[in-house]
């Protein structure tokens, strides 16, 4: 009796065996054999996604999934984790930390001067790669934190020479003590001497500032041609709205300040110097695919994600860090969303400044 329950026991096994064979030489000649799961790319991004700036974080964070939409055939995984830096450097510097030692990201990317300096000190060590956007392109110092942006001294240059040709020779400066204005204040300084553009006053704040009355009362006394302001949200609405009710009516200019607030009408006809233009593809898809024009630097979010793809997909295998960085600095005129960008030495992007107004609330392109 145990030896015939044995032989179909046996029996058993061996047909299934055998269709076990079938079935895979079958998949093997067909092509239908289940590949081997692709090795996982964790990539951070730190955004300020609440906040008076959120608009401009919610946009950058369609860029990169717009991207990433885009990849089609690749030879690894890319995974996206969201995290909320409230534009904050130490909350950007405490995201760092959880992507780094929970999530085990293999790379990071954020924009702003102070969310990126609160990354690199964590990010560099770390070796996990980071992609930022920052005025102050010293975060690219170290072999793993690359720069997309416009340089203080693209901006500056082009701010100075529409000075001159306006016949703009005093300037009081409204700035707000951050990484980001500090670099871009240093460089008008300097060009400001060359061009016999006088400061006749220098006043910097912290973010948040709300009270600018009593400094915009002391620089209406020294008669300035123009109010040079490097602010944000919150505190350059304020700023315009306190000047406004003081009567003033002095002019003014900027360095991409105008793009940090979602109340433009505040500065109707004013001009300003901002950073690169994306190209007419890339607004045209944004707008496809989300129904309203991209915010400022969500074309530099767009490209930092697509380089460093194009850094991992360089390799067959799962690359290091230290590899994949090694590769992002040799890239020269690469296809981005501003036309042909190269590295420099330093792993900074650079793209060109342009001259800019706000007409009927909308930013008008001016060179």
């Amino acid at each position: 009796m145990k030896q015939t329950q044995k032989k179909k026991v046996f029996g058993v096994l061996a047909v299934a065996v055998l269709i076990a064979l079938i079935l895979i030489i079958s998949f093997s000649m067909t092509g239908n054999v289940t590949e081997k799961d692709k090795e996982v790319i964790k990539i951070g991004v730190s955004l300020p996604l609440s906040g008076d700036v959120a608009f401009l974080g919610e946009s950058a964070k369609n860029a990169i999934l717009l991207a990433q939409s885009e990849l089609g055939e690749t030879k690894f995984e890319y995974v996206l984790i969201f995290e909320d830096n409230m534009f904050d450097g130490k909350q950007a510097a405490t995201n760092a930390e959880k992507l780094i030692s929970v999530n085990n990201v293999d790379a990071i990317i954020s924009a702003f001067s102070g969310p990126a300096n609160g990354i690199t000190p964590k990010s560099e060590p770390a070796k996990v790669i980071h992609m930022s956007i920052a005025s102050d392109t010293s975060v690219a110092d170290g072999l793993y934190t690359f720069d997309h942006v416009t340089t203080p001294e693209e901006e500056v240059s082009l701010l100075v020479a529409e000075m001159q040709r306006k016949g703009i020779s005093k300037v009081a400066y409204f700035g707000a003590l951050n990484a980001g204005a500090t670099p871009i204040l240093n460089e008008f300084k300097r060009r400001a001497i060359e061009a016999n553009i006088e400061i006749v006053l220098e006043d910097e704040s912290q973010i948040g500032n709300n009270d600018f009355k009593t400094a915009l009362i002391k620089a209406e006394k020294k008669n300035p041609d123009v109010y040079l302001l490097i602010l944000g949200s919150p505190g350059l609405e304020t700023f315009a709205k306190q000047s406004k009710e003081l009567n003033q009516n002095i002019p003014m200019v900027g360095i991409e300040s105008f793009d940090f607030t979602a109340e433009k009408d505040l500065f109707e006809g004013q001009w300003y110097v901002g950073f690169g233009v994306e190209n007419a593809e890339f607004t045209e898809k944004y707008i496809a695919v989300y129904g309203e024009n991209p915010q400022m630097f969500a074309a530099d979010n767009y490209d930092n994600f697509n380089i460093l793809i194009k850094g991992y997909e360089s390799f067959k295998e799962k690359p290091t860090t230290t590899q994949v960085a090694e590769k992002i600095l040799t890239f020269t005129n690469i296809n981005s969303a501003f036309g042909l960008i190269s590295s420099d030495e330093n792993g900074v992007f650079t793209t060109k400044a342009t001259l800019r107004q706000i007409v009927n609330g909308e930013v008008k392109i001016l060179n």
